[in-house]
């Protein structure tokens, strides 16, 4: 690519927002006690699955037994589990 082309596309990039920004971005939400979980992502996730089907796929795996291979429990739920359904979420994402 030429340079007068790189340098306007840089330019370009860091007028946008398509740039990581130091600027946090934050909402505040309350929570009532029929929330099971909190799914953090980034857009890529949210390009591929809804947020629906996300909750559907998470809450699948945390209802399942843990394994005679899982390093504990926390509230009643698998450790195992949890890694799982983030993995499950995370090729989702990437792929």
């Amino acid at each position: 690519m030429p340079v007068h082309r790189r340098k306007n596309e840089i330019l370009w990039r860091l007028r946008s927002k398509a740039y990581v920004s130091s600027e946090p971005e934050f909402m505040v939400i309350e929570c009532s006690e029929e929330d099971q979980f909190l799914i953090l992502a980034r857009d890529r996730l949210w390009d591929v699955i809804s947020s629906g089907m996300a909750c559907r796929l998470i809450k699948k795996y945390l209802e399942e037994k843990p394994s005679d291979s899982d390093n504990g429990t926390t509230g009643g739920v698998s450790h195992s589990s949890v890694r799982y359904a983030a993995a499950v979420l995370a090729r989702l994402a990437i792929c």
